[in-house]
């Protein structure tokens, strides 16, 4: 080969190493640039982990106003522009309000936060991930206690997909239990009962498969359970499936406010079971525990629980009617 071509092909050689270094290290540099402001905003803002914290604690009031100081906070750092981390703390936030059952005003910060960190394309170990996660659950919770069916149904989808990681399902995660289990309610509560009871012992199924402790999740699955199996007009096999939802929900710490509320609903449930087995002075005993821990429950948190003291309020009403007809 003449020199020519040898110093041709040289040169050529030089051009693509400084080609293709040159992308490599632009790719590089807006790696770095990506990576983590979110984490590096939040970090700023410590208000944002303790809030969290607090919610997880059941300290529902501690974590609404900590959630309110870190979005504001984030809001000034970002000078109130669409950024992944105000996009955060607004899921924090619309968490807290959901939590303390102000569900209008949770859907004001939920949508938008949804919306951005769906588009979210940053390294940034999780965060901005797992808030998603976290707002899709709570904006299915929000919407359920709205009556919205099919947005309700929808988000509990989403919740769903948000699991699905390199084409494989993670079964373990509790938020994915979580979200079966809300799933599972939003059928029930759209007449479909054949998807709820698949979705309900999938949920029920995978918990028990991750923990053999007294656990918030199973107490809510095997309620869940019992009240799909009146809906197929099976009280009786509701029965033994209520009874243990309350044995369940005994053995959970009386600390936290969800662990009373699971006790209250797999009450409620047992009472109903029990109204439709025609045994309605068993089911006032249950039914009358439940409106009494409604009751504190309402004390401390009275957006969340007022409509649920008015309705098994209603239901301890019925089953006293039938109990003092069948008295006669």
């Amino acid at each position: 080969m003449d020199d020519k071509w040898v110093d041709f092909l040289r040169y050529l050689a030089l051009i693509g190493v400084y080609v293709f270094g040159a992308t490599i290290l632009a790719n590089l540099v807006l790696r770095i640039r990506r990576f983590a402001p979110t984490r590096r905003t939040l970090a700023k803002i410590p208000e944002y982990a303790l809030a969290w914290r607090a919610l997880s604690r059941g300290e529902y009031a501690e974590g609404l106003d900590l959630a309110w100081r870190a979005y504001e906070e984030c809001r000034d750092l970002t000078a109130g522009r669409r950024r992944n981390a105000l996009a955060c703390c607004e899921v924090l936030l619309g968490t807290a309000l959901q939590e303390a059952g102000r569900h209008e005003e949770a859907l004001v910060y939920l949508r938008p936060a949804e919306a951005t960190l769906a588009k979210a394309r940053e390294y940034d170990g999780g965060i901005v991930r797992g808030a998603y996660g976290a707002g899709v659950l709570a904006l299915a919770e929000s919407l359920s206690e709205l009556d919205d069916r099919s947005e309700a149904l929808a988000a509990t989808e989403r919740a769903l997909h948000w699991h699905v990681r390199h084409g494989r399902r993670r079964h373990s995660m509790p938020s994915y239990h979580a979200a079966l289990y809300l799933h599972g309610r939003e059928l029930l509560r759209s007449a479909q009962v054949t998807e709820a009871a698949r979705a309900a012992r999938t949920a029920l199924e995978a918990r028990r498969a991750t923990t053999s402790d007294p656990d918030v999740i199973v107490a809510s699955c095997l309620a869940l359970t019992a009240e799909i199996a009146v809906a197929n007009d099976r009280p009786e096999l509701a029965l033994p499936v209520a009874e243990e939802a309350v044995a369940h929900s005994r053995m959970l710490s009386a600390a936290p406010a969800a662990h009373r509320a699971a006790l209250a609903e797999a009450l409620t449930i047992h009472a109903r079971v029990l109204g439709a087995l025609d045994r309605p002075a068993d089911g006032l005993a249950a039914i009358t525990e439940s409106v009494e821990l409604t009751r504190k429950l309402a004390e401390e948190l009275p957006d969340r629980y007022r409509s649920a003291l008015a309705d098994r309020e209603a239901t301890m009403a019925d089953l006293a009617t039938s109990d003092n007809e069948r008295a006669r």
